[in-house]
């Protein structure tokens, strides 16, 4: 695999996990000490990043609904950004290909 593509597929499967939290936490917003979900990112050695998700400590009160829902959304255009990376990798590799062959 190379680095391009483990870069794009790290930042697909952070910005996963950060659906998972937002979805999460609009699901459960009104659950008795409802603790929200965050997501740890962190850079990786030779690019990309890796994301976990962690439960806030203490119960959270008010609406976070209008902060997930845009938590959503970048995570929807970080994986879409990322998706395109992928196949404009493929698409490169199939030109190079065709040009050697």
């Amino acid at each position: 695999m190379s680095d391009i593509a483990s870069i794009a597929r790290s930042g697909m499967a952070a910005a996963q996990t950060r659906l998972t939290a937002a979805a999460s936490n609009i699901a459960n917003r009104d659950s008795t000490d409802f603790r929200r979900f965050q997501v740890d990112s962190r850079e990786q050695l030779g690019g990309g990043v890796s994301a976990a998700l962690v439960r806030d400590a203490e119960p959270q009160s008010g609406d976070g609904l209008s902060t997930d829902l845009v938590y959503a959304l970048e995570a929807r255009q970080a994986f879409q950004a990322n998706l395109k990376v992928l196949k404009t990798q493929d698409q490169l590799i199939g030109s190079l290909l065709d040009t050697r062959a």
